[in-house]
């Protein structure tokens, strides 16, 4: 498999276990009517930090010409607009 193939995967695959972890918090932690569970807690407050960590590091990759990490930079960026409409939203 090719190395930019490889990194894409290992991005997707970090989002998925990020949402897997939220359910298993939310599912331990369950909220209330006033009261938000861990799953929420997380998303709102652990996966921003992870996702703009991630794409800190691909865009430096990036800019210092490792092609390997274009396409994982892409979805990393996806990620962030995702995130930065979402919170518009809300």
């Amino acid at each position: 498999m090719k190395p930019l193939y490889r990194k894409a995967l290992i991005t997707i695959a970090i989002y998925v276990g990020l949402i897997l972890l939220s359910a298993l918090l939310g599912t331990l932690s369950p909220g209330g009517p006033c009261v938000p569970g861990g799953g929420l807690l997380f998303l709102l407050f652990i996966c921003p930090i992870v996702v703009f960590i991630l794409f800190c590091r691909d865009a430096i990759c990036a800019a210092e010409g490792k092609k390997d990490f274009y396409l994982s930079l892409a979805i990393n960026s996806l990620m962030l607009i995702c995130m930065v409409i979402a919170y518009k939203m809300a």
